[in-house]
């Protein structure tokens, strides 16, 4: 397996600088912690006014956050993470421009350029690099590290450019306490987009659509980055560039490796068709993968799920989401119609209060309106409305829920949409 190191133009030894800072983020939330109202459920049952940002807890909640564009559209809210060290973090990515929070009972606001650090304790900060142009980043991912220091992970169609210093392209690594755009490695720079990362231990694995970096041959489209070592290494795709429409799309940690899925024949020379497993050291298929292409991966109640839009075989039709039974793949929910049916998309998963939760882009499921995001039923084989209704958008062509996180007993949900509570 070829490796590659990090190697850093800026100093990043930790002194006492950094625990400094450490230190003062830590006192800054014990004194603003409580100061946030939290989430709460407007009153009336008509929907309410959102911002690509929702809440739901088994009941419509405003989320008293705000993510968006002020011209052009109302943008996207693509990926909501929780901080596995402060589990009031939240990273929130998208392609919005402005973002507002509810702090001291009064909302503030500020200009950011799609990604943002939210605490639900103490308010917001934009992550991004001053003299750095972040305006045209458009950001599917983010993720943290495990442990408690000021980086963070984000990419998707990015390229920021900033004289005498590093260009990231792809993904990169943002240090919170010297404000510092980098990439994973800079003589090797990632060529092409990002849109998936997942952790699995001090493991970031990342997906995309993006050329073999530098030396690293067969080893396009997916890498793993070690967050102690800040390495980069081969997971032998095969791809040196990948092909057109070839990417990655959805990454979910599965053992000691990672389930891939988005839209590719093969990993490492083996016929996976579109979803596959690297065991650590090579590549295996799941069945005969699945047609079509997977948008997001989950282990529900011990089973594994995917969302898209697929065409298994045995159907006269396509559906949003499927399951692996152990032998063949087969579809959740209704089976749509090409023509009068088509559109219809599954994005994100999430396993909530023992409910499986699908979102993405469709008005009904089975001739039942659920309005872009809902939940399997009890016997597994259909998907109802969440209690409450569902969100929509001002263009129905554009609507959808992109991403859902779990805090706690809430589910953020982010999109592009702007009611929530639609029955």
């Amino acid at each position: 397996m070829n490796q590659t190191t990090l190697r850093s133009t800026r100093r990043r030894r930790w002194g006492l600088h950094h625990l400094i800072y450490l230190l003062m983020l830590a006192v800054a939330a014990l004194h603003a912690g409580g100061c946030t109202p939290t989430p709460s459920a407007p009153e009336g049952e008509d929907s309410f006014d959102v911002v690509n940002i929702a809440v739901w807890d088994g009941a419509w909640k405003d989320p008293q956050v705000k993510a968006h564009n002020f011209f052009g559209g109302l943008g996207a809210v693509r990926c909501i993470r929780q901080s596995p060290v402060n589990p009031n973090d939240l990273l929130i990515a998208g392609n919005f421009g402005f973002f507002e929070h509810v702090a001291n009972n009064n909302w503030e606001d500020g200009k950011v350029n799609g990604l943002v650090l939210l605490s639900l304790r103490a308010g917001f900060r934009p992550l991004e690099q001053e003299g750095r142009d972040q305006s045209t980043a458009n950001f599917y991912t983010a993720e943290f590290t495990t442990v408690n220091v000021p980086y963070y992970y984000a990419g998707g169609v990015v390229t920021m450019p900033y004289p005498g210093n590093d260009t990231v392209t792809g993904a990169g690594r943002f240090a919170d306490d010297e404000r510092y755009w980098s990439q994973f490695n800079p003589e090797f720079p990632l060529v092409g987009n990002v849109y998936a990362m997942a952790r699995q231990g001090n493991t970031l694995f990342i997906g995309g659509d993006f050329a073999s970096p530098g030396m690293m041959e067969n080893s396009g489209a997916l890498l793993q980055y070690d967050l102690v070592s800040q390495q980069l290494s081969s997971m032998a795709t095969g791809y040196s560039a990948p092909p057109t429409y070839t990417a990655v799309r959805a990454l979910e940690a599965d053992g000691n490796g990672v389930i891939a899925g988005g839209l590719f024949y093969q990993m490492g020379g083996v016929t996976v068709n579109n979803i596959a497993r690297w065991n650590g050291s090579s590549w295996e298929a799941i069945g005969d993968g699945i047609q079509g292409t997977v948008y997001d991966i989950i282990r529900h109640n011990g089973t594994l799920y995917i969302a898209g839009m697929f065409y298994p075989s045995g159907y006269d039709g396509y559906g949003i989401c499927a399951r692996w039974d152990g032998s063949t793949w087969k579809l959740v929910g209704p089976v749509f119609q090409h023509g009068s049916d088509y559109g219809n998309e599954g994005y994100a998963l999430a396993s909530f209060q023992g409910k499986l939760i699908i979102g993405g882009h469709f008005r009904k499921l089975g001739g039942v309106t659920v309005n872009n995001i809902a939940q399997l039923s009890q016997s597994g084989n259909t998907w109802e409305p969440l209690a409450g209704g569902g969100i929509q958008g001002p263009d129905v062509e554009e609507e959808r829920v992109n991403t859902l996180c779990v805090v706690s007993d809430r589910l953020y949900i982010g999109g592009t949409f702007d009611k929530a509570r639609v029955q």
